[in-house]
């Protein structure tokens, strides 16, 4: 197990970079984290301040937070904080805070910035690049600063991409005294909505809801056919919704669950592969979908709730999909769920933790009854506190609270690198206007494909997202791609739910399958075949997309009888690809059995009736081939 940590914290933390904090250096890291979540909830709760005042405080505690905690290469094998980083976290917070202090002077003269805006401008850029690349990677602070060079340069490439060239002055203007470049959507969004709901979700660790979850979840599968892995499916999906990070979703429901799978005699792909793709899942997942959701509402201007409801149907089908290949697969093998003994009783789970399951359900409440969502997951915040006071189970002391606090902080760090390095990448398609470029390029090679232009899409995302948070890769992808999309007719939702899927859903897509190496380094499995199963397992949220992109039936835009007429032979068509992938349904499937399941599951997929009548015909005689069938076990055990 040893092994399957180490390679969780090299992936999770890049370079194994988090520094465990001791003594002084300790102290004031957290009297730091404390500060910066208690003022951040007073901003953002109480407060009327500017957009920029407040995202500027927010960023400045970041940089301090991110060079203290954060090692800036994996052969500092010190956890001391080093004198350079005690003055880049000094350095990298003087410019937020001077954009803080002198917000209207910046304001008032944003077209014509001095000479020390621009030295500003540089060290915030510099700090962010650096911030990034501790806490998520090279990857996103390479192509910002790719983008940076072409701001710059652009002017002197040949063809469609050539732009007139910018000097310090308007990337000055741009990046550090509007909110088109570091203080944009994706940082204000980062400081506001993501903060709040990770806020929340500190607490769900803080007060045990997160292990009522879990236990809950194994009370209820657990003793069913394959047990842990449908535990597995619904512990992360609810775990993956709030946290946003299928990489973390992993390595924390994973380092139960994947055990479990194995010890009712799951193979280690399959355990890896399961879990994978249902933590991958809970990132598509309703209501929170991590901090997409709020990312895409600041974009598009389409209301959270109603992105929250379109969801809902995609990650049904994803989720159905997986519980049916876990389903079929462990049937195939002959496995049982965990003894009755070994599993938690739900009486006894819900007695204990009840109560602090009910917070979930209040802030589930509040945002579908449209209330302001950061206000929504403060009151939920609130609700939470006050219900783990009331069982000695759940009871957390004042301490703890300060815990989970300054905790907050911590877990919003990565978020809040990964969006700031993006606003930059955004800062500069709006001002060379390189998104409708690329929009343009994207049309001419589709031509008048709709399928074509959609391929080039996610194969935008899903490259984008195997270096990327899928927040970030989201967020760059929409503003590359999604207006190729509206121009050809797509609805905007529709649009961004595309891109914002498969950069999701990247993570567990080879040969860069980030979950998936975390799920096969528990297991002790093989990162590629696990990464392939985690896919075939997945193959609805590859689907699914194109569905919806053509019928917003998917997206519950549409009336019930049509709904039903459409939702029916979907979920038939994906139980039969999930039977013949895996090669079981009452019994093991042989080839013209698996491959008929999968032709009529794709015809079932294919918005025709005459093509879903095909389809059901098809499933009919199959299936009733398949139950005439003997089974060759069985003819075999009947002549002996």
């Amino acid at each position: 197990m040893s092994e399957a940590i180490k390679t969780v914290e090299v992936t999770d933390e890049p370079f194994e970079q988090k520094r465990s904090l001791e003594g002084r250096d300790k102290q004031i890291v957290y009297a730091v984290s404390l500060l910066m979540a208690t003022l951040q909830v007073y901003l953002i709760i109480f407060s009327l301040t500017a957009p920029m005042i407040n995202t500027g405080i927010f960023l400045m505690f970041v940089a301090v937070l991110v060079f203290l905690l954060y090692k800036p290469a994996k052969r500092i094998t010190s956890n001391a904080i080093p004198w350079f980083d005690w003055l880049a976290a000094f350095l990298s917070a003087i410019p937020f805070l001077y954009g803080v202090l002198f917000y209207e002077e910046i304001i008032a003269r944003a077209t014509f910035p001095t000479v020390l805006d621009k030295v500003m401008m540089i060290l915030a850029v510099l700090a962010i690049l650096e911030m990034s690349r501790r806490t998520i990677g090279i990857i996103l602070p390479c192509i910002a600063l790719l983008f940076v060079l072409y701001a710059i340069w652009g002017g002197n490439l040949p063809g469609i991409f050539v732009h007139r060239g910018y000097d310090l002055d308007r990337l000055t203007n741009t990046f550090f005294m509007t909110t088109n470049g570091i203080y944009g959507s994706p940082t204000k969004v980062a400081a506001t909505m993501v903060f709040m709901f990770v806020f929340f979700g500190a607490f769900l660790n803080a007060t045990g809801a997160s292990k009522v979850i879990t236990d809950g979840s194994f009370s209820i599968a657990g003793r069913f056919t394959g047990g842990p892995a449908k535990v597995a499916i619904f512990a992360s999906a609810l775990m993956g919704s709030v946290s946003g990070s299928a990489s973390a979703n992993v390595a924390t429901t994973g380092q139960l669950t994947i055990p479990l799978m194995k010890k009712v005699g799951y193979n280690k792909d399959f355990a890896a592969g399961v879990e994978s793709a249902a933590s991958t899942g809970g990132t598509i997942t309703p209501p929170i979908m991590g901090a997409g959701a709020f990312i895409m509402a600041e974009t598009t201007g389409i209301p959270y709730s109603d992105i929250v409801k379109a969801a809902i149907i995609p990650a049904l089908l994803f989720y159905m999909a997986v519980f049916t290949s876990t389903h079929f697969e462990a049937k195939k093998l002959g496995l049982r769920g965990l003894p009755k003994k070994d599993l938690p009783q739900l009486i006894h789970v819900l007695k204990k933790g009840f109560h602090v399951l009910l917070p979930l359900v209040f802030l589930i409440v509040l945002i579908l009854m449209y209330f302001p969502v950061m206000h929504a997951a403060f009151y939920s915040t609130i609700a939470l506190i006050v219900a783990a006071m009331l069982h000695p189970a759940t009871r957390i002391k004042i301490k703890e609270i300060f815990n989970a606090v300054a905790n907050s902080a911590h877990m919003v760090l990565q978020a809040a690198a990964a969006c700031a390095c993006a606003g930059i990448v955004i800062g500069v398609l709006n001002l060379t206007g390189l998104g409708l470029r690329f929009s343009t390029v994207t049309l001419q090679l589709a031509g008048h494909s709709l399928f074509l232009a959609l391929f080039f899409t996610m194969v935008i995302a899903i490259i984008l997202g195997m270096g990327l948070p899928p927040v970030a890769a989201y967020i760059i992808g929409a503003a590359v791609a999604a207006p190729a999309l509206t121009n050809l007719g797509f609805p905007l939702l529709a649009s961004h739910l595309f891109i914002f899927y498969f950069a999701a859903i990247s993570s567990i897509t080879p040969p860069v399958a980030v979950t998936a190496y975390i799920g096969a380094g528990i297991a002790g499995g093989s990162p590629i075949k696990t990464a392939v199963i985690s896919c075939l397992l997945g193959l609805p949220a590859f689907i699914v997309p194109y569905m919806f992109m053509f019928s917003d039936v998917f997206l519950l835009q549409s009336e019930p009888l049509e709904f039903i007429l459409l939702i029916v032979p979907t979920t038939i068509g994906f139980i039969c690809l999930s039977t013949g992938i895996i090669g079981f349904f009452s019994k093991r499937l042989i080839m013209v059995e698996r491959m008929t399941f999968i032709a009529s599951g794709i015809l079932l997929l294919i918005f025709d009736y005459l093509t879903s009548s095909i389809g059901l015909g098809l499933l009919i005689g199959i299936l009733i081939y398949h139950y005439k069938r003997k089974d060759n076990v069985r003819v075999q055990a009947t002549s002996n």
